[in-house]
């Protein structure tokens, strides 16, 4: 049998196909990740069963998911033995942990794909993925690929619809125990649609010599009749190598329980185990309990109406688009270096919303502030990646220093082309036509770093509403996550945070920390509405920082400064939202004369006038001061003089 390489340097058997190499013919699965209760994420085909059941429970066979998170410990071998998207063997990994290993095996090369695929995902590396049909006989044999909407009833049996027949090369669970030298396996999970007992044969004298403490596996005869085989063949082969059978729910509600009495079950698995490993089954399950918080936590219910794409994560959006990141390491470099405005948006910020843009691929961009323009060179380079005319940037700033240099020195560095697809405006956004930038948009991002209580009273009230019927992204600039930033709390010489654009006195609000009045209107409005504000920060850290070689990988292929493991950003989409949602009232004319009269004091108080002044008072104080008897004497003396001034 002749053996191939997969991604990860695994030897798995090489099939060949009667109409061709089926892995030539695998599709990557079409829905987002899905994220379970168990704290890992799937990545699966949309149309596929088991996507529908995690979507709406956050998991599937809860009885069977408890009871072996209860079974095993670190350090545990473990095989899936039918392993279609890769929900067991991903459970199995994060149970076995680093010390562990997980072998999983399918007969179709798509389940294959998948299984790994969610792996990397996760960043499950005591994964390995193995296609080959378990049985008891060697060479290759037929396999009946099922329609997409039930992958996982794929079957050795002949099927009466299939969507095409395969070939597949045999695997005895005897030769590859001996062949890995493996000792002892602490579960084996068995699913593969009809062919338990030929699976079960492949072990040979090992089933008897107990090397596996527990078999978990569905007994169903419809399934098994595909093989010419029935439940009562299937126990009766353990039975008789020694194992002892449990059986879910059937003695009494909610409690695995001994049984010598096997029927077929099609919504439940058996467990059998070693005479010498019996005595660890946990009687009372924790299903009903798990199933119960799953329905009380709507956050873990893959709610993907919630997301404009399905599962959108900053982490996965930096993962998946790594190496088109470090295609444009240089370029990147470049637009930065020309921008030259570092302390406004860091090097990772600029990876990272470049990947979000690739990710999510929207039509239309609005760039709410701009300044140097770091953001907006980062759009236009994200949007020029796109290609084909397919997504426009609109830039909204009052600052002139895009037009008057920052583009000048781009120039140098990109085509005229580069420049097509941004509108870059000097307007004041409270007074901007939203609607018309809007018209025939259909997925929008929409970057907020315009400060102010009345732009955020504009966003929220006006441009928010006009997103409800398009698919939307909101990024939110200058918020941090206080879970994974550490400023000092202490107030030191500072006062309380009065006012945006302080230099010192910040805000800390829940775990949110910001300088800027948008992060108490924007948690006015989440909380309000019920909606997620998601942290960038959670996301890099729970998806990317906590998994070594993912972390070690991007830095790696991108460079310290591009795959830092910070953010400092959020994000928030109202599609989806779970109510019907409340907007503040917004009137263009009263924020603009509030922003006038704000405008004008901060003239004033900038002014050469209002300096003067400041330094005289200051003066004054120095040679005359607060308390003493000469500040009395001219005090007294500039009474007078006012009296008689107004008389």
């Amino acid at each position: 049998m002749g053996v191939t390489r997969n991604k990860t340097d695994i030897e798995v058997p090489h099939s060949q196909n009667e109409i061709g190499n089926p892995e030539a013919r695998v599709h990557a699965p079409s829905q987002g990740p899905l994220k379970t209760y168990f704290g890992f994420s799937l990545h699966m085909s949309a149309d596929d069963f088991i996507t529908k059941l995690l979507q709406q429970d956050g998991g599937f066979e809860f009885p069977e998911t408890d009871l072996v998170t209860r079974l095993l410990r670190p350090g545990d071998v473990c095989i899936d033995a039918g392993s279609q998207v890769g929900y067991y063997s991903c459970l199995l990994a994060k149970c076995v942990g680093t010390s562990g290993r997980v072998y999983a095996f399918d007969a179709n090369p798509a389940a294959c794909q998948t299984t790994r695929r969610n792996a990397d995902f996760n960043g499950f590396s005591n994964i390995e993925v193995i296609h080959a049909a378990l049985g008891n006989d060697y060479g290759s044999t037929p396999f009946y690929v099922s329609t997409d909407d039930q992958s996982g009833l794929s079957s050795l049996g002949a099927l009466p619809v299939y969507k095409e027949i395969i070939s597949v090369p045999w695997l005895r669970l005897e030769d590859f125990l001996n062949e890995r030298k493996l000792q002892r396996i602490r579960l084996l999970k068995i699913d593969v649609e009809g062919a338990e007992e030929i699976t079960l044969r492949g072990l040979g004298v090992q089933l008897a010599a107990h090397r596996i403490d527990f078999v978990l596996l569905e007994c169903f005869d419809e399934r098994l009749r595909l093989l010419d085989t029935s439940t009562e063949k299937v126990a009766g082969l353990l039975s008789s190598a020694g194992y002892l059978a449990w059986e879910f729910g059937m003695a009494s509600p909610n409690t695995w329980s001994r049984t010598d009495q096997m029927i077929s079950r099609g919504d439940c698995n058996y467990l059998f185990g070693s005479p010498s490993s019996s005595d660890s089954v946990p009687v009372i399950s924790m299903a009903g309990v798990i199933a119960a918080a799953q329905r009380k936590q709507p956050a873990l219910k893959n709610q993907q109406e919630e997301f404009s794409k399905p599962g959108f994560s900053p982490a996965q959006a930096l993962w998946s688009h790594r190496e088109k990141l470090a295609a444009m390491q240089t370029r990147i470099q470049e637009l930065y270096k020309a921008v030259d405005s570092p302390g406004e948006m860091s090097l990772y910020q600029w990876a990272q919303f470049t990947a979000t843009v690739l990710e999510f691929q929207p039509d239309l961009i609005i760039e709410l502030g701009r300044r140097a323009g770091n953001s907006t060179a980062c759009f236009l380079e994200a949007a020029y990646q796109l290609g084909g005319g397919q997504c426009k940037v609109v830039s909204l700033c009052l600052d002139s220093t895009w037009r008057q240099f920052t583009s000048e020195r781009l120039k140098k560095v990109v085509s005229k082309g580069w420049f097509l697809p941004g509108q870059i405006v000097e307007e004041n956004i409270l007074t901007f036509d939203f609607q018309a930038a809007l018209a025939g948009s259909k997925r929008c991002l929409v970057f907020w770093d315009a400060h102010g209580f009345e732009v955020a009273e504009c966003v929220l009230g006006a441009l928010l509403p006009l997103l409800l019927p398009r698919q939307h992204l909101v990024l939110m600039h200058d918020l941090s996550d206080l879970r994974y930033s550490s400023p000092d709390p202490n107030y030191g010489t500072t006062g309380l945070w009065k006012g945006e654009n302080a230099e010192q006195p910040a805000l800390w609000l829940g775990w949110i920390f910001s300088r800027v009045a948008q992060s108490i209107s924007i948690l006015d409005f989440t909380t309000r509405n019920n909606i997620p504000l998601y942290s960038a920060d959670e996301s890099i850290h729970e998806e990317l920082s906590s998994v070594p070689a993912k972390a070690s990988a991007l830095q790696a292929l991108l460079g310290a400064d591009m795959a830092s493991m910070q953010s400092h950003w959020f994000w928030f989409t109202l599609n989806g939202a779970p109510q019907s949602l409340t907007f503040p009232s917004f009137s263009p004319q009263a924020s603009l004369e509030r922003f006038d009269r704000l405008a004008t004091f901060d003239a004033t108080l900038n002014s050469t006038g209002w300096q003067l002044l400041q330094r005289w008072r200051k003066g004054m104080n120095s040679l005359v001061p607060v308390g003493s008897k000469r500040r009395k004497a001219y005090n007294s003396v500039m009474r007078r003089l006012r009296r008689k001034s107004n008389s």
